[in-house]
């Protein structure tokens, strides 16, 4: 996954999601566009029952209150995505 709040667009996600080796597609096609509506995308998990929702966190640090009001009063938030057809898998558990 990255996110860009410059370059490609404010908001962007581009989720590598490990798949059956039946339904790849080809390396580097865009499968499906979200649109999120905070600027500062940071991370995305998948969850729910059944891990059909995906959830996408913004950031707010580096911006002050004024900044977060006028230009990403979203920053922050988190956000959740239903409706895409795909699902996630449970997380592996595991012991540093």
């Amino acid at each position: 996954m990255n996110s860009s709040d410059r370059g490609r667009g404010a908001g962007d996600i581009f989720l590598d999601v490990l798949l059956s080796r039946n339904s790849l597609p080809p390396v580097g096609q865009r499968i499906r566009s979200v649109d999120i509506p905070g600027r500062r995308t940071t991370s995305c998990c998948f969850g729910g029952k059944d891990y059909s929702e995906l959830y996408v966190t913004c950031a707010c640090q580096g911006y002050t209150e004024e900044e977060m009001k006028r230009i990403d009063p979203l920053a922050g938030s988190t956000f959740r995505v239903t409706g895409l057809g795909v699902r996630g898998t449970p997380a592996f558990d595991f012991k540093l």
